[in-house]
């Protein structure tokens, strides 16, 4: 029983997941491509990707990690959630 219950989360889980990449292909391609050209990509380059702020193809590799200083001075919030171990292994 807890196997099914199991197994309908994850495919629910799975199936909202795959109407949000469905539904924002175009973002998940102009990352791709970002990715492909820079290798990695910091919070504020991705916000500015997602909101349409940055088009990769006007920006020089060199100034895409001008943005670190801002990053830097953001206000970095701790998300106090406590940490259950389900005993579930992430290696499978």
């Amino acid at each position: 029983e807890i196997d099914n219950e199991i197994r309908a989360l994850v495919e629910t889980a799975f199936d909202k997941a795959e109407v949000l990449l469905n539904e924002h292909m175009d973002k998940l391609h102009t990352i791709a491509k970002y990715l492909m050209k820079h290798e990695k990509i910091d919070g504020i380059n991705f916000e500015k990707l997602m909101n349409g702020e940055l088009i990769d193809e006007d920006v020089p590799a060199e100034t895409i990690s001008s943005d670190e200083e801002k990053l830097a001075e953001q206000e970095v919030k701790v998300d106090d959630t406590p940490v259950v171990d389900d005993g579930i292994s992430d290696n499978y």
